[in-house]
């Protein structure tokens, strides 16, 4: 076996029976365990056992390597620190990063990243790389890599009333914000605050805890946008310092075209991860303006309590009847496939990874669809677009934790009954409870109305005559200035449509739209040379 691993912080232990990498932390049995105290309690026989990575909680990733046996990896429930592997003559090449130049690219894997912003499962972008999933286990076998899954989203759901659900969710929120506390110390909180509920419940949890004077939040856009009007409204009434980045048409120009952005692409990918431009320009700033050694700061994004509550569920899968796997599958690529719309389809058969996981069930109610429809989120766009956004600070050399993807609210929300996880209703029918000066109270459960509904045959051409508008207009109006990555509209508008191998890409959905068009075609040259 070999490795090449990248961040300073995975580390060796040697155990009784052999030697663990390790980087990050997790709790188990009220123990709270780092690189340094892993030999205190585990032995590598242990770490590899599903039954106790179960119970285990925290951010971390462990290249468990036996004195006898085969190598071992493993990942959190939410893949917050990734790891790849590929098989070698003899043996196997272990990596915590993944940019691979020259290497001949996966096509079922550089579709599923051209529509959705990253790969599926185990798969990279590279033919001959795979990578360890969310919640699994891979086992190095000397012909092959068995992967077992050692957490399943999936509870029956309690049948508690709404009230005893709320008081049991901000019991566990109080339990995950004491112990972050605990873990931050001294370090001072740098806080992404938008003008959404998850981030200002962040603030809110973290300021009843700790000083103003140990943070720092900050919000982003052009001038005087919505967003950063309310951000700064919370941060005055929490007494926390704020600062507010302008992102202009000067600042996307100059970002885009530097080899900073071209060092963080590679630095970012992971194989078939979407690199986050969001906060990129903002940490860039925050960075050469403070100067923070990694020991002096935490970021603390809100990632992504939305997703985790039930705001991606989608009103076919929590108010249908009689579903079906096909129905789940559907749902999936409404939701997911937006980046580009190909001619011919490219998208059928992206799902086929997991046909045999799903085949296994005759009977689709609502609630496993929904469970389903989410443990794919978590295990895809969550894990690799939203969680891999954390790669920006850790470019930058500062750390990062992620309270939110605790595995007590994520073990929590998987037995919330879908009435009361639709449109977030449990979670902010308890945030009005707990804060209701920052809160309002949510009206209802029951089913929205879609635009399809509302506008019937008339809905196709609407949304086509809305995203022709849409695309022509947003160069200038889009409130953090996104497209002007480009420097000029011309420059802009040739981005619109692409073909690539015979087919046609167009209807860009957003700006990682136009990333992952530019990303893929500079990998591609790459591998071309």
């Amino acid at each position: 076996m070999d490795y090449d691993f990248r961040h300073p912080d995975l580390r060796y232990t040697v155990l009784t029976d052999g030697t663990v990498y390790m980087r990050g932390f997790f709790y188990w049995k009220e123990n709270f365990v780092e690189s340094s105290t892993l030999s205190d309690h585990f032995t590598c026989e242990d770490l590899s056992n599903p039954n106790l990575l179960d119970e285990i909680n925290g951010e971390f990733c462990l290249v468990i390597i036996p004195s006898e046996g085969s190598p071992v990896l493993v990942v959190d429930k939410v893949r917050t620190i990734p790891l790849f592997y590929k098989q070698l003559t003899g043996g196997w090449l272990i990596k915590d990063f993944l940019y691979e130049e020259g290497t001949p690219l996966d096509e079922c894997a550089t579709q599923q990243f051209l529509h959705t912003g990253y790969t599926f499962h185990n798969k990279t972008l590279y033919q001959e790389w795979q990578q360890v999933p969310t919640s699994h286990v891979v086992i190095l076998k000397q012909d092959v890599a068995i992967q077992h899954r050692y957490f399943s989203y999936s509870n029956e759901p309690s049948s508690k009333r709404i009230e005893e659900l709320s008081d049991e969710f901000s019991k566990v929120l109080h339990e995950v914000f004491d112990d972050a506390v605990k873990r931050i110390g001294n370090k001072k909180v740098i806080l992404p605050l938008s003008g959404g509920n998850d981030s200002r419940l962040l603030a809110l949890l973290l300021r009843e805890r700790l000083p103003a004077s140990q943070f720092l939040s900050f919000t982003y856009g052009v001038k005087g946008n919505e967003e950063s009007s309310v951000s700064k409204k919370i941060a005055d009434s929490l007494q926390i310092e704020w600062k507010f980045i302008e992102y202009d048409e000067t600042m996307w120009k100059t970002i885009y075209s530097s080899e900073q952005w071209e060092e963080y692409v590679k630095y970012a990918l992971m194989g078939g991860s979407i690199p986050h431009i969001q906060d990129f320009p903002s940490v860039v700033k925050l960075s050469r303006d403070f100067k923070w050694d990694a020991n002096e700061v935490v970021f603390m994004p809100g990632h992504t309590a939305d997703m985790l509550v039930g705001g991606h569920i989608p009103p076919e899968l929590a108010f249908s009847e009689h579903l079906t796997q096909l129905d789940l599958e559907k749902a999936i690529q409404k939701k997911h496939y937006r980046l580009w719309q190909s001619k011919p389809n490219k998208t059928e058969g992206l799902l086929k990874d997991y046909y045999q996981e799903w085949s296994t069930r005759t009977t689709w109610t609502p609630t496993l669809a929904c469970l389903a429809f989410d443990q794919w989120n978590i295990e895809n766009r969550q894990s690799k677009f939203i969680v891999n956004s954390l790669r920006v600070y850790e470019y930058f050399q500062q750390s990062w934790t992620l309270p939110f993807w605790d595995t007590r609210l994520i073990t929590f929300f998987s037995k919330v009954p879908v009435e009361f996880k639709y449109n977030k209703y449990l979670y902010l029918y308890t945030l009005h409870k707990m804060y209701p000066d920052y809160f309002p109270k949510p009206k209802s459960t029951t089913q929205t109305i879609s635009l399809n509904q509302k506008f019937g045959v008339f809905y196709r051409p609407l949304k086509w005559l809305f995203h022709k508008r849409n695309h022509l207009q947003r160069y200038f109006t889009d409130p953090m200035n996104w497209y002007k990555i480009y420097p000029s509209y011309s420059d802009y508008l040739k981005r619109l449509a692409f073909k690539r191998k015979g087919v046609r890409y167009a209807n860009p959905y957003n700006v990682n739209s136009f990333i992952v068009q530019d990303v893929l075609r500079k990998i591609e040259a790459g591998t071309k040379r």
